[in-house]
This record gives structure tokens, sequence and C-alpha cells, in this order.
């Protein structure tokens, strides 16, 4: 597994065992403010975002670090650190099975995928919640994050979770901004929140109640 310490004067990339056995391994040469750390899937790098050491007491982790935060990866034996791009406000970067490609998510944006190198920046899906009632500009999502497998994205929108089939190309005007689609479990509670693929082959389900079925 790997983490991140946080100091006054920034931090560090460590590596560790996931049982636990043996001694941390420190993976960077350069003290900063590192956080959301991703393996790349055929675990030969590990992705960050890296921001200056101030920014440690000015910025979160999911609103994207700050006006200096980039992307960058560090080898899995550890090394220098390598430059993928500045941030421009995505966050959230995760892998599918493809080495090749790092996706970031930002609300404006929305899903967005590059190469290690920062370039051929690609748009994947634009997702918003319901606007309120009388009007109003539909909120945003608070993250999209791609399924392993690349066919599929998830997304947060408030307190739901939503998911639908992605096609992995090049985004035009009519890409963006696709109806996901929800099913509910049948609950003994209150409320009930779920996502499921737009096939509805994949469902995800709970409950603020006692107990739930699959619908």
């Amino acid at each position: 597994m790997a983490y991140v310490t946080w100091g006054n004067d920034g931090g560090h990339i460590y590596k560790m065992r996931a049982d636990g056995r043996g001694q941390p391994v420190r993976l960077t040469r350069e003290a900063a403010t590192y956080y959301a750390t991703q393996w790349s899937p055929d675990g030969t790098r590990i992705v960050a975002m890296q921001a200056d050491a101030r920014e440690l007491r000015e910025a979160l982790q999911r609103f994207g670090g700050g006006q200096s935060a980039r992307f960058i990866w560090v080898p899995a034996e550890g090394g220098a650190t390598t430059y993928i791009r500045a941030a421009g406000g995505l966050a959230d970067p995760h892998f599918t099975a493809d080495p090749a490609r790092l996706f970031a998510y930002n609300g404006q944006q929305g899903l967005v995928s590059f190469r290690m190198d920062g370039t051929d920046l690609r748009q994947h899906v634009r997702v918003t919640g319901q606007g309120q009632p009388g009007g109003g500009t539909p909120p945003n999502a608070g993250t999209v994050r791609m399924a392993p497998t690349g066919d599929q994205a998830l997304a947060q929108v408030g307190s739901d979770l939503r998911g639908n089939g992605t096609d992995d190309r090049r985004a035009g005007p009519g890409d963006l901004g696709r109806h996901l689609t929800r099913r509910r479990p049948r609950c003994a509670g209150s409320r009930t929140s779920v996502a499921s693929s737009r096939s509805g082959r994949r469902t995800v389900g709970w409950c603020t109640g006692r107990s739930a079925t699959p619908s």
C-alpha cells in the first residue's frame, strides 16, 4: 500500500506491505504536499497530486489542492518524481485497467483522461443532479470515477451514487450531460440510494433503514 506523510515543511510518499510486515519505504526525494495516491494497474508506478508545502494549510484533497497543484508519478521502487500536467482544478486521479491513461475529475469539465505525459486530454462524461423545484442550476456531481473495465462510470450526486456505461473515445458536445440510470432496492427504512449500469446487470443499492432486497 502507498500512503503520504504531512508536516509543516511538506511530506513524502511511502509504501509498505499490506500485512504490516517490514518497514515503510520512502519513495520520494523532494518534500512537498502529496495526496490522492494511486497505484498504476501494472504496479510499476504510483501517481499522486503534488502541491507546494504551504498549500497543506490552505487546501483539501477533494478540491484539487490549489492553483499550483499538479499530477506526478514516482517509480514503485522510489526515485525522482515525474511531472504529468498541471491539475487546473482536476482532482481524484485514478486508473482503469489501462496503465497508459490517467482519469481525473472536475465538476465543470466532468470526467476526463489523459496520457501519462499529460497530452491527449479527453472528456468522457459530465454529470449533474436534479435542479431545485422552480428552476435553478442543477448541481454538478461531487465526483465521477471510471470502472476498472473502462466501460462504466460511477458518479456521486449529493448522497446518491449513480452509474452508466460510457464510451472510451474523444467526446463531443453530444457526449456530455448524459442521463445516468438509477434503480432503488426495496427498503424497510426511510431512504434508498442505488447505482446501476445502463444494462441493469450490475446494481449497487443501500438503505438507511433495517433491511433491503434487490429490486
